[in-house]
């Protein structure tokens, strides 16, 4: 995952919406960070680069099938429409279920884009509502 750094303003709702570990990255060296390198690099570091990496930058946001497309009337299965899952659509479940992906995580505003070949395995889940809603 590449990121340039722009200003991450702390009050816009923009930079709220970024995942945890990006904000992480961030934020680091501020009090509010909860991890902080200082000045020591741990992605130059050769002990600490695979498990930084792994921790904050191989970044997955999870999509739901919201339909498929629709051409003259017919439903066009090899044309899914996924839409990001946010807190409302998991208030709104109740008791059906919604079929789930894994994507990775980019950015256009802070060009956050996920660069590096990681093979993602069982991408693919189900979120089922309460049964007694």
């Amino acid at each position: 995952m590449k990121i340039i750094k722009k200003e991450f303003n702390r009050s816009t709702k923009r930079t709220a919406k970024l995942p945890l570990s990006i904000k992480a990255l961030a934020f680091n060296g501020s009090r509010s960070a909860k991890v902080n390198f200082d000045d020591f690099d741990a992605l130059a570091n050769t002990v600490t680069r695979d498990a930084v990496q792994m921790n904050y930058t191989k970044i997955r946001k999870v999509e739901y099938l919201e339909g498929y497309e629709i051409y003259d009337g017919l439903v066009l299965l090899n044309q899914p429409i996924w839409e990001e899952v946010d807190g409302e659509v998991l208030d709104n479940l109740e008791t059906g279920f919604i079929c789930c992906r894994l994507q990775p995580y980019s950015n256009d505003f802070y060009d956050i884009v996920d660069e590096e070949d990681f093979k993602d395995y069982n991408s693919m889940f189900i979120i089922k509502g309460e049964e007694d809603a």
